[in-house]
């Protein structure tokens, strides 16, 4: 078994408590390394913010609309924090 196809399952089965940006891209099938290729953003930053050291939710909004563009999903699907979620769908 593939780490790759290990991880999925991991997922598939709720073992991965990871943040939502880990979450979505494993789901996707990316590594981390192809994450930061198609989104231009730098892979130590991508480990940080996947690794809860950084929060995401004090992203630049540039690196957010980046991630979820890269993602095919909306900023919300990122977004760690509730309160910010509520903040963000209020703007709406």
């Amino acid at each position: 078994m593939t780490p790759k196809t290990a991880e999925s399952l991991r997922v598939k089965r709720g073992l991965d408590r990871g943040t939502k940006l880990r979450r979505l891209r494993v789901a996707k099938g990316y590594s981390q390394t192809e994450l930061s290729a198609l989104s231009g953003v730098p892979l130590q930053t991508l480990r940080r913010y996947e690794q809860s050291p950084v929060p995401i939710d004090g992203a630049k909004l540039k690196t957010l609309v980046t991630l979820a563009l890269a993602l095919n999903c909306s900023i919300e699907d990122i977004i760690e924090s509730e309160e910010l979620l509520h903040r963000y769908r209020a703007t709406k």
